[in-house]
């Protein structure tokens, strides 16, 4: 019982993070550039890993954690020229 009240109040408790975020983010639906206020209110931090490879082959893994939701997952890798 208690591990389904825990699930429970896990679940409002994202939900309510969520609406946050997508109170801010609404705003921001004809962004034409970034903005310093728009990266202060939507980012909570990012981190930029060490990158791996070669030259050409080098990849470096950015991660974006964002108010209220974290980080959200995307396998996508930026590579560097």
């Amino acid at each position: 019982m208690s591990d389904l009240t825990e699930k429970l109040a896990k679940q409002q408790e994202d939900s309510l993070n969520i609406s946050k975020f997508m109170a801010r983010i609404s705003k921001y639906t004809q962004v034409s550039e970034l903005t310093v206020e728009m990266v202060n209110e939507l980012i909570d931090k990012i981190v930029i890993h060490k990158p791996t490879g070669t030259k050409r082959n080098r990849i470096i893994q950015i991660d974006i954690y964002y108010n209220f939701i974290g980080k959200l997952n995307n396998e996508k890798a930026s590579q560097a020229d």
